[in-house]
């Protein structure tokens, strides 16, 4: 099935769920300078779209070329892997942020006007934070103004802008929300998911699955990693809503709680993860999920290791063979070499016994395959042992 895409940010920067880019026609010098600036912010200059006074960045953020051209000086730091939910360099100001005003057109097509008024009330209900939404009837006493567009060529279901700074006490909402009405087919559940998403970004949330530059975002503490939170009002793509998730909810807290107000726990079933060892095609390779293939080639359970990071915990590596499709898990940074390509933090684990109960998990390799296993004595045929990757939790307890 296609995945559907929806919002990130604007510096006025408008978010509209990522879309390809067909004719990536650059005329010479201007449009070279503002992708040299795009791509100093961290996000691939190939994959941005010129549209008129802007540029589509990563499917669902615009960037005015007046924004550009204002960033120029503060581009250039490096890119950092988000490893869970970020916000924007600018979060609104309180001034600002217990009331913001969105502007509903009696034009909208009435199933995105149900959804941006569902969205609303999502936001409303996380009482513990400052955050609260309301309709405004005129344009002129809004902060965020929704427009429409009904395009099947691009893969955006909707668009919304980042917050914008007019100075050091003054950051308004992002004041854009642009809805597709091609994707009308996608139900109530989706267009309520993407519109609660947009209105994320309107405040200053990135999407919990991509990567930004420094200069860009910051990560959200005591949020959980995209792949172990699926479900996150700010994942990238379009699905059905379910309602916040705790990582969603542990990140409008450290953005914006109300003062003496209560946070959400962090209990252990959400700390942990349950890792599955699969087999196919010769390769070992570890999974969240004990579904993929339908459980055809899941070999089981080898452990649990944590979602964030926890005291003399170390960041596990997915590094991926690009020649020779090998999937090796590690701690260690001296093993990011080519032909390896580091895909990412899966979690994290003890480089040693770490605490009580905490088991190792073993390495063998065959030349071509490694093999994590909790059995230091396995010996498989046709294996080297290589020793201990990390510590993990046994997934019996």
């Amino acid at each position: 099935m296609k995945k559907i895409f929806i919002g990130i940010f604007m510096l006025t920067v408008l978010a509209t769920a990522c879309k390809k880019n067909k004719d990536d026609v650059r005329p010479p010098e201007e449009n070279t300078t503002y992708r040299d600036i795009i791509s100093s912010l961290g996000f691939d200059p190939n994959k941005a779209v010129e549209q008129d006074d802007h540029y589509l960045v990563e499917g669902d953020i615009i960037f005015t070329k007046k924004e550009l051209k204002s960033l120029k000086e503060q581009s250039g730091e490096g890119l950092q892997l988000r490893l869970n939910q970020t916000k924007y360099k600018w979060i609104v100001s309180d001034t600002y942020i217990g009331n913001v005003k969105v502007f509903i057109p009696s034009t909208i097509n009435p199933s995105w006007q149900t959804a941006v008024r569902g969205a609303i009330n999502n936001w409303n209900t996380l009482t513990n934070t400052k955050i609260h939404f309301s309709e405004v009837t005129t344009s002129s006493t809004a902060n965020i103004i929704v427009s429409e567009i009904n395009n099947g060529n691009i893969t955006d279901v909707a668009s919304a802008s980042m917050p914008q700074q007019y100075s050091a006490t003054d950051t308004r909402p992002g004041s854009s929300l642009i809805v597709n009405n091609y994707y009308l087919y996608l139900g109530s559940a989706n267009l309520l998911y993407t519109a609660t998403h947009e209105l994320g970004h309107s405040i200053g949330f990135l999407h919990s699955n991509q990567q930004y530059n420094a200069s860009s975002g910051s990560q959200i503490p005591n949020t959980p990693l995209a792949g172990f939170d699926p479900k996150s009002v700010m994942h990238q793509y379009s699905q059905p809503w379910e309602g916040f998730t705790n990582g969603d909810r542990r990140a409008a807290e450290a953005l914006y709680l109300k003062p003496g107000a209560a946070t959400t726990p962090s209990v252990v079933s959400d700390q942990l993860q349950i890792l599955y060892r699969y087999f196919i095609n010769g390769r070992h390779y570890i999974s969240y999920s004990n579904q993929e293939y339908n459980g055809q080639y899941l070999e089981g359970p080898i452990g649990k290791i944590y979602k964030y990071p926890v005291p003399n915990t170390m960041g596990i590596h997915h590094l991926y063979n690009t020649q020779t499709g090998d999937h090796l898990y590690t701690i260690y940074k001296s093993e990011y070499k080519y032909p390896f390509e580091d895909r990412g933090v899966i979690g994290y684990a003890y480089p040693n016994s770490g605490e009580a109960n905490f088991v190792p998990l073993h390495r063998y390799f065959n030349g071509i395959d490694h093999y994590p296993s909790r059995n230091g004595n396995e010996n498989p045929s046709g294996y080297v042992y290589e020793g201990v990757s990390f510590y993990l939790l046994p997934h019996e307890l």
